[in-house]
C-alpha cells in the first residue's frame, strides 16, 4: 500500500497530477495559461483546491465537515489563485476556461 503511495508512477495523486498536466498542456497550447514547468504548475493546482480539504480529513477528522457549497468555494478560490498566476488572456471568442 504505501509503495503504490509513495511510487510516482503508480499511486493515484501522481495520475492526478499527470491528467491535469496534460489538460493544462492543451490550455497552454490554446494561449490560456502560461506556465514554464506544466507538472510543476499540476501539483501546485492540485494543492491550491485540494489541500486544506486533505489536511482537515486527514489530522482533525470532524464529522462532515464541508458542505457542498464550501467544497466549490475552496476550489473556486484555489482556481482564482492559480489563474492570478498562471492565467493567460484567452484569445478573442475562446472564453475561459474555468
Amino acid at each position: 500500500m504505501i509503495m503504490t503511495w509513495l511510487c510516482p508512477r503508480r499511486s493515484r495523486p501522481a495520475q492526478s497530477v499527470r491528467t491535469l498536466a496534460a489538460i493544462f498542456s492543451t490550455y497552454a497550447e490554446r494561449g490560456l495559461i502560461a506556465a514554464d514547468d506544466l507538472m510543476i504548475a499540476a501539483q501546485q493546482f492540485n494543492w491550491l483546491v485540494r489541500g486544506h480539504v486533505l489536511n482537515t480529513l486527514m489530522f482533525t477528522l470532524p464529522d462532515n465537515p464541508f458542505t457542498a457549497a464550501d467544497l466549490d468555494r475552496i476550489a473556486d478560490a484555489g482556481a482564482r489563485v492559480f489563474l492570478g498566476t498562471c492565467g493567460a488572456a484567452p484569445p478573442a471568442g475562446q472564453g475561459s476556461i474555468v
